[in-house]
């Protein structure tokens, strides 16, 4: 088994370097001369920011992988949040990531269908055909809880990115569910709120004030609570973990500390996949669903070793 790893950079810049576009360097400055003449306001608009998704046109893939499916809404908490499923038996649940949608993971959701599991996915609230502007971690898990109390226990739940995050919360909350697989998953939310910073060019104080509002939010215990790392030593399921090495968005090395961290989990790095193209790499596919598929769900070996 290894051990948990305790100590994390608050930052890390990584090695997958692309060059800046000239919009996000002017609003750099813009929130860099605004955070020193009214860094209250500045704050306030990063918050906003922070817990405002993208939505983005589904392509004509993500289309035609939900023509096989079958859609609901339903009322969760203020939100109604809408459900796909594709084929039919024990149920796997499949999380997308911050400014996503469900359709995203449909390659993968077909190709479960076809192995003979039920491949369930949703858009979060603020994301895809789902109501709402803002959304934020607790969210993703009101949703996950939900599509797992219709269904029972999970033969797996598959997570992407925050999605990924979300996943080992609800597995660390009780959630029912054989095997975990998370993809381009971040380690620690100090990480996510310091990229967050950098992208913005956040003066320090604002960043400093942005991070209160976090603790004012959720509670001091925040930074702990909403970090995978910090539970995966405790979870018993089988995982397997994978990340490409070109990640610009989340590095690698995040799926790496929770690999170290995680009692039983394969770690898969890919090259070229990039943070998205990664779900539906027809590899990455099979290899989800093959290990899904394993019978055995205490047979997986500790790679560590």
């Amino acid at each position: 088994m290894a051990q948990a790893v305790t100590s994390y950079p608050r930052r890390e810049k990584s090695t997958n370097v692309r060059p800046i576009p000239t919009s996000q360097k002017m609003a750099q400055l813009g929130f860099s001369i605004a955070g020193r003449i009214a860094p209250e306001l500045t704050t306030r608009l990063a918050e906003r920011l922070f817990f405002t998704p993208q939505r983005h046109r589904r392509p004509d893939r993500e289309a035609a992988w939900l023509s096989g499916a079958r859609k609901t809404m339903r009322q969760i908490g203020e939100h109604r949040v809408a459900f796909y499923a594709w084929g039919v038996g024990r149920p796997v649940l499949l999380v997308h990531g911050w400014s996503g949608r469900g359709s995203q993971m449909g390659g993968l959701g077909t190709a479960l269908a076809a192995a003979g599991f039920q491949a369930i996915a949703f858009d979060a609230p603020g994301h895809g055909d789902s109501g709402g502007r803002t959304s934020m971690l607790p969210l993703f898990l009101d949703c996950i809880r939900a599509a797992a109390a219709d269904v029972g226990p999970l033969a797996a739940v598959v997570g992407h990115s925050l999605g990924a995050a979300a996943t080992v919360l609800a597995l660390a909350d009780g959630l029912q569910a054989e095997k975990a697989v998370l993809i381009s998953p971040p380690s620690v939310l100090e990480q996510i709120i310091g990229k967050f910073s950098d992208m913005l060019g956040l003066p320090e104080g604002v960043e400093q004030r942005f991070r209160r509002v976090m603790e004012k939010r959720f509670g001091k215990e925040v930074w702990e609570r909403y970090s995978p790392a910090w539970h995966a030593p405790k979870l018993a399921h089988p995982a397997l973990i994978i990340h490409d090495d070109g990640d610009t968005e989340i590095p690698a090395s995040a799926s790496y500390q929770l690999w170290q961290a995680w009692p039983v989990a394969d770690f898969v790095k890919t090259s070229g996949l990039g943070h998205r193209r990664i779900l539906r790499d027809p590899s990455i596919v099979a290899r989800i669903t093959q290990f899904v598929n394993e019978i055995s769900t205490t047979d997986l070996e500790d790679s560590h070793a």
